[in-house]
């Protein structure tokens, strides 16, 4: 994948107010890739990701300078600290509880990663594992509809609003091998930053192209960003897509300016 023409194009269809983060997970005894800087003080993973988002340092997190326990046990740098007692009757009624929420979110496996790299996908030295979205719904929506373009594949979501960069949007994806949209935790928002208005779609590299072909084929024909709002009755032809019935016209009508903009119907694939 050529990551600067993907990013070029996501960026002018998205219209992204912040950098995409690349993210390649570092073996133990792997070198990590060039031109990683250390964060000046310990950073939450949040942090991390928010710092290489915004601020565009590319950084190498370390289970020596990731402050959040859970966030190392979610990315498999370490085992899993048992914090559920500290939320117990604040977060949680108990400590049970929050032992449910994480029993139930996926995990990397320990024992294979030593540190995970952090950059801005316009300046990153590596060739990243997954990339992060941190932005707004209506853009997550249309990463959605990349994303299902070319099989009609839904992203299954799964949250208690904890761990929201670290777990349910890193380690979901890296443990799947599949998008993932994280519900940005408490700490994400306050320590990392995260606007009262912002998701974090998580994407596996290796379906990077197909999202942006998805992308660029919807845009051009369909559902293009910025979405186009109407309080009113959708304009004639667009409205057609939306009508229980129409006559054998009106569908020709319908395709037509579908060609128009370039669209056919594809082989189905098995």
């Amino acid at each position: 994948m050529d990551w600067n023409l993907f990013n070029g194009r996501v960026e002018k269809l998205l219209r992204l107010n912040s950098s995409v983060v690349a993210v390649k997970m570092v073996r133990k005894g792997e070198a990590p890739p060039e031109g990683l800087g250390d964060p000046p003080q310990d950073y939450t993973m949040c942090q991390f990701v928010t710092a290489a988002r915004v601020h565009g340092l590319s950084l190498l997190a370390t289970p020596d300078n990731i402050l959040c326990g859970i966030a190392q046990g979610m990315l498999g740098l370490d085992a899993l600290p048992n914090v559920a007692p500290r939320f117990a009757g604040a977060r949680v009624a108990n400590a049970r509880a929050y032992q449910n929420i994480l029993r139930d979110m996926p995990k990397v496996k320990q024992g294979i990663y030593g540190a995970v790299a952090v950059a801005p996908l316009e300046a990153a030295s590596f060739d990243p594992d997954l990339l992060l979205f941190v932005t707004d719904p209506a853009r997550i929506l249309r990463l959605l509809h990349g994303f299902s373009y070319r099989r009609g594949e839904r992203v299954n979501v799964r949250t208690a609003a904890e761990a929201g960069t670290c777990g349910e949007a890193m380690a979901a994806c890296l443990a799947a091998g599949e998008p993932a949209l994280g519900f940005p935790c408490y700490g994400t928002r306050a320590y990392g930053l995260v606007g009262d208005d912002q998701l974090i779609f998580a994407l596996p590299a290796d379906r990077a192209g197909q999202v942006l072909d998805g992308l660029e084929k919807t845009h051009a024909r369909i559902s293009p960003y910025p979405i186009r709002q109407f309080l009113n009755t959708p304009p004639y032809p667009r409205v057609n897509f939306l009508r229980k019935k129409l006559t054998p016209g009106e569908e020709e009508e319908l395709i037509q300016m579908l060609r128009e903009r370039g669209a056919e119907p594809e082989p189905e694939e098995g």
